[in-house]
């Protein structure tokens, strides 16, 4: 059965606080009653869990087209891109538009937004066209917190670039990256440096690495060579990572790496990516002054790049369902994947019944238009919210 979510979430809750019990044992029966009754308050061992309900993100124009008014070269075209010819997401071309006219950039989407693409659109078009100007040697650094980001990021370019006919190079370059290219599910495709030896003696258009090597790679004297005048971008992906010390280091990390490079200021293009850093109520801002530290670039407030939803379409008239009761146990044993437990608690909860056939979205959905209580959920939940509070007090 598919997992139920409602259920997993209590299951690993009730785990978390069995784990803490065992782990923890007092002789004394008053401090004893104490841990237990500490425990037993939700938001003390854990907060959540919280929701937000999946909306579409705004579309933008379609890499055709952005390459037919000279916002892209053609060639890009030619790689296989996840979105296809399907047009790309605003938050997509903006930060595409920024990077390519020489800005610093933080995206700041949520997860499975296309964040990726977003810096290896400006990234391999940069590329390309300083390569057709005789431009050589490593241009953009992809730079990871942990290798496990840098080989996922691997695989992608693998997928991307294989049979293109691109001329893009790029390789893997961590303390284990000689045997980690040979062992992931993806195979290698063409264009890519397959040992550090290779690295060293052709240098690849991009490199992923993580900060510790980079460092490594600094020091090194088979390795310094690496880093010109050629290099023009430097993506931080998981940008939240680097905080405290961690920021600092990584900070002057970067200076280093620039006056190696011999770069002056404004000449490298910084671009972060995370999902889990706010960009509103000011909080742009404060990012744009952290990254504009980070990098040793200025980044401005407008070049902090969020996401823009499609408009929720506002269905009226509407209606109010009478109450439904549900126990735990009701919500425990929904089966996600049965179109008919889904039908049968979806009835249960307005009092009105599906249609007998169609797609289960289109069948739950007709019981749901214009559900004065589901209106008000998708309001609510629009940002991030926790279940178990009073969120539907006052909501109309």
């Amino acid at each position: 059965m598919p997992p139920n979510i409602p259920h997993a979430v209590g299951e690993l809750i009730t785990e978390y606080r069995r784990f803490l019990r065992t782990s923890y044992r007092f002789l004394d029966e008053h401090l004893r009653r104490q841990f237990e009754d500490h425990l037993a308050r939700t938001d003390v061992i854990v907060r959540g869990p919280y929701v937000t309900l999946a909306r579409d993100y705004q579309q933008g124009e379609t890499l055709a087209e952005i390459a037919g008014r000279g916002g892209l070269l053609p060639d890009l075209l030619k790689a296989k891109w996840p979105f296809g010819n399907e047009p790309l997401f605003w938050h997509q071309e903006r930060a595409l538009e920024a990077a390519r006219t020489g800005r610093s950039v933080v995206i700041t989407t949520g997860t499975g937004s296309g964040k990726t693409e977003a810096f290896l659109l400006p990234v391999l078009d940069g590329i390309l066209r300083r390569k057709k100007d005789g431009v050589q040697g490593v241009q953009a650094i992809l730079l990871y917190p942990m290798n496990a980001l840098a080989n996922d990021q691997l695989e992608r370019l693998r997928r991307l670039l294989r049979g293109s006919g691109l001329d893009l190079s790029y390789a893997l370059y961590t303390g284990d990256s000689d045997t980690t290219t040979l062992k992931l599910r993806e195979d290698a495709a063409e264009g890519e440096r397959m040992t550090r030896a290779e690295v060293r003696r052709k240098p690849p258009d991009l490199l992923l690495t993580n900060y510790k090597q980079l460092e490594f790679l600094l020091i090194r004297r088979e390795d310094r060579h690496l880093f010109t005048g050629s290099l023009r971008h430097l993506v931080l992906d998981e940008i939240h990572s680097y905080r405290g010390a961690l920021a600092t280091e990584v900070a002057c990390l970067i200076r280093r790496l620039k006056a190696h490079a011999g770069l002056i200021p404004g000449e490298l293009i910084g671009i972060g990516t995370s999902a889990t850093v706010a960009a509103n109520n000011g909080g742009a801002a404060s990012l744009a002054r952290f990254a504009t530290t980070l990098f040793g670039e200025n980044v401005a407030v407008e070049d902090i790049i969020s996401e823009k939803f499609t408009p929720r379409r506002d269905v009226r008239p509407r209606w109010v369902p009478p109450p439904a009761s549900l126990s735990d146990t009701d919500v425990s044993n929904l089966d996600p994947g049965n179109d008919e437990s889904v039908v049968a608690l979806a009835e249960r909860l307005t009092a009105r019944k599906c249609p007998g056939t169609g797609h289960i979205a289109e069948r739950i959905g007709a019981v749901l238009e214009g559900n004065s209580l589901v209106c008000a959920l998708e309001e609510i939940f629009t940002d991030r919210n926790r279940l178990g509070e009073n969120l539907l007090k006052g909501a109309d």
